[in-house]
């Protein structure tokens, strides 16, 4: 079987309908960046199929819990009007034989999904569109009428079964970070399951259990026709009773036990999905809490800058507005000083003998007695002491020169003179308060900026992983703690089955033990004819034979696909490590435990390999359960992978892509690990048939691309 194309429409970050690409035989590589559209990819293959991708933290979303999710964002945001109808579809041509002598035959395969636009609301809101139901179709040209058929519904659905059985589906199409849920060293349900595919055990474990069925029911009937030969007849069917007793308890904890295992695996099983989801899910609780906690600290410097921008209008109007008045605050004090010193000078006049004493009736006096009354001297008429004491006669009245007004003025002096006190004693500190308040706004806008810058940079990781992982951050984190919670539960109920399975085989070790001291007992008791033959006890003999070679069979058949595994798989993983030395050593699986060991030549095991050594060993092994069951189905399955090589090296990675070019008629493998700058080196390696490389594009120019805008483009580089 051969995938011959595919072709993608609007289907993710597929914009338009000018995304195809035709495959070859032998190796197809698809390589590309992160967030190149790699992954969304490998989910038009498995969509086409399924009806399904791979969501992030919820496994596989079918197309209803998808909506338009799974539609461009880029054709959304195009849509111009209501009633807008937009087509997402992926179309997949299979080439393959219906039989050993039958021309091939090729088969479309194709689903289509659609939505209408309802309203003129935000193009990404899903309540803008009306969405539909997927529709798939299968046409082929029937080999019996040459008819072109048209399949639909449950008879497409059972083409492709036919096409890609679900069971093997996961080994031939995979994830790289689905490689621990396909083969778990720590679980050998996982490796069980894929002998149990490859091979025909399951056929013998079928055959046992029928044969154990009638075992038991020949064995019932021969302890009855023996117990009629029984001396102790009574005896003998008292311990026949409590044999049928203890194998009913048996059974019945038999089908406990099988059930509880069931269970348990079913357990494990959403154990290893909910811890891969955890795993893939681990980036989003920390983004999300990075940028919670930075958003708080930028609330907190926002809340400080405004309270800081308060005080600054506060203290501006208070003190801050007179920085650089010093000079003016220097003259308004020396004005004040010459207020005080006139007003004293005017203080020291009040005090001096007024102008107007004596006054005139005194003076008057004085010229009629030609004698001067204050230094007793004689005045003569006509002279010069006469007429000066006459001069002094009609004198003003003595001037007032404390008057109210200069005595206001002086109250409103003192009332500055001591704001002005404080003001200059203030002063000094002014400039220092300025400078230490504008150091710490400068502060604090570097340290906004540096949250800034970091909030941008977590809005970067965060955009790129909603283009990786198609979910929105919060979200993300929200189903992190959702599946942490539902790890707990998980963990808890794979106890208690533990417990219990424990319990169950307990039992039917102890009813066994019972049963084997009850036969002893019967054994003994003689028969009363020993010439009579039972015939059921010999056919006992015979059923109870049968039921122990098959078991012998069933394992040595197990044991021998696992020889077949370990052998193929050790042919790949020497080719592969022989380009790399630090990986060393074979691959054993233990008949016993399952568990999958890295051994030196003395088969003892390697304590030092990593997660390169395991992802290459879990891939050699899948590689040699695809390669065995082409060999028992005589069917050759296309291989599809992406990302299988993310933890390994690059002399490894194509070690790796080589040998699975030697393993399958056609492999298609998606992987980041080769460069852009490799492409033209890679290309003339001669294993490798075809060459496919991926990149974001948008036709507007600017340099950072949106949902909007972007959208992935496939290169042919080699075909």
């Amino acid at each position: 079987m051969l995938i011959k194309s595919i072709k993608l429409k609007n289907f993710q970050c597929y914009y338009g309908d000018k995304h195809k690409i035709n495959f070859t035989e032998g190796l197809n590589i698809i390589t590309g960046s992160i967030a190149s559209g790699k992954s969304k990819l490998f989910d038009a293959f498995y969509w086409v199929l399924n009806d399904m991708i791979f969501v992030t933290g919820k496994e596989w979303v079918s197309t209803k819990g998808l909506g338009i999710s799974l539609v461009n964002d880029k054709a959304k945001y195009e849509s111009q009007s209501v009633d807008d109808l937009i087509e997402t579809s992926v179309e997949m041509v299979v080439n393959t034989t219906a039989g050993r002598n039958s021309k091939p035959i090729e088969y479309t395969i194709r689903r289509e999904y659609l939505i209408s636009r309802r309203s003129m609301k935000d193009c990404f809101d899903s309540s803008t569109w009306t969405t539909s139901t997927s529709t798939l179709t299968v046409e082929y040209v029937n080999q019996k009428n040459s008819n072109h058929e048209i399949a639909q519904g449950q008879e497409a659905k059972e083409i492709i079964e036919n096409l890609f059985p679900s069971k093997i589906s996961p080994y031939i199409w995979f994830q790289g970070e689905a490689l621990d849920k396909l083969i778990d060293f720590d679980n050998k349900g996982t490796l069980r399951k894929a002998i149990d595919y490859i091979s025909y055990v399951p056929l013998y474990k079928t055959m046992n259990n029928i044969i154990t069925t009638v075992d038991s029911k020949i064995s019932k009937s021969a302890r009855k026709q023996i117990g009629k030969l029984s001396g102790n007849v009574k005896l003998y069917n008292e311990l026949s009773r409590q044999i049928e007793e203890k194998n009913n308890s048996i059974k019945n904890n038999k089908q406990l036990l099988e059930d509880k295992s069931i269970t348990l695996g079913e357990r494990k099983d959403q154990m290893e999905e909910v811890e891969s989801a955890l795993s893939a899910l681990a980036e989003f609780p920390k983004l999300s809490e990075e940028k919670i906690e930075i958003n708080n600290d930028l609330i907190n410097i926002n809340d400080e800058l405004e309270r800081l921008d308060i005080k600054e209008r506060k203290r501006f109007s208070s003190l801050w507005m007179l920085y650089g008045t010093k000079k003016s605050l220097q003259t308004a004090a020396d004005r004040l000083i010459e207020f005080e010193d006139h007003r004293q000078s005017l203080i020291s006049k009040e005090y001096e003998l007024p102008e107007d004493v004596p006054g005139d009736v005194y003076i008057n006096k004085m010229l009629k007695n030609e004698l001067c009354m204050i230094c007793d001297r004689p005045a003569e008429k006509d002279s010069e002491a006469y007429h000066n004491i006459k001069a002094k006669l009609n004198r003003k009245i003595k001037p007032e020169y404390l008057t109210p007004e200069n005595e206001q003025i002086n109250t409103e002096v003192l009332t500055f003179k001591a704001k002005l006190g404080t003001l200059s004693r203030n002063y000094d500190s002014i400039k220092s308060e300025i400078i230490a308040h504008k150091k710490k706004l400068n502060d604090l806008y570097e340290e906004r900026k540096i949250f800034k810058d970091k909030l941008d940079s977590v809005n970067d990781e965060i955009d790129k992983l909603y283009t990786k992982r198609g979910i929105d951050v919060s979200e993300g984190a929200k189903t992190h703690r959702n599946k942490h919670g539902e790890y707990v539960t998980l963990n808890e109920v794979v106890r208690n089955l533990n417990r219990k399975i424990e319990t169950y085989r307990a039992s039917l070790r102890d009813a066994e033990m019972q049963i084997a001291k009850l036969e002893s007992e019967q054994s003994k008791i003689q028969r009363v004819n020993t010439d009579v033959n039972v015939v059921e006890e010999e056919i006992a003999k015979y059923t109870k034979y049968l039921a122990n070679h098959i078991s012998d069979i069933e394992e040595k058949e197990y044991n021998k696909l696992i020889g077949h595994i370990e052998s193929d798989a050790n042919i790949n993983f020497e080719k592969i490590t022989s380009v790399n030395r630090t990986i060393d050593g074979k691959i054993k699986i233990d008949r016993e435990t399952f568990r999958v060991l890295n051994v030196n030549e003395e088969g003892r095991e390697l304590q030092n390999y990593n997660t390169g050594h395991y992802t290459l060993m879990k891939m050699c092994i899948i590689n040699a359960i695809i390669s065995l069951t082409n060999n028992y189905k005589d069917e050759s399955y296309p291989f599809i992978t992406d990302a299988p090589t993310s933890n390994l090296d690059d002399k490894a990675t194509f070690a790796y892509l080589e040998s699975i070019s030697e393993t399958f008629v056609q492999s298609i493998v998606i992987t980041k690990d080769i460069s852009e700058d490799e492409i033209e080196e890679i290309k003339q390696k001669k294993y490798i048939s075809s060459l496919f490389f991926l990149k974001i594009k948008n036709d507007t120019g600017n340099e950072k691309m949106n949902r909007k805008e972007a959208y992935s483009t496939i290169t042919p580089i080699k075909n």
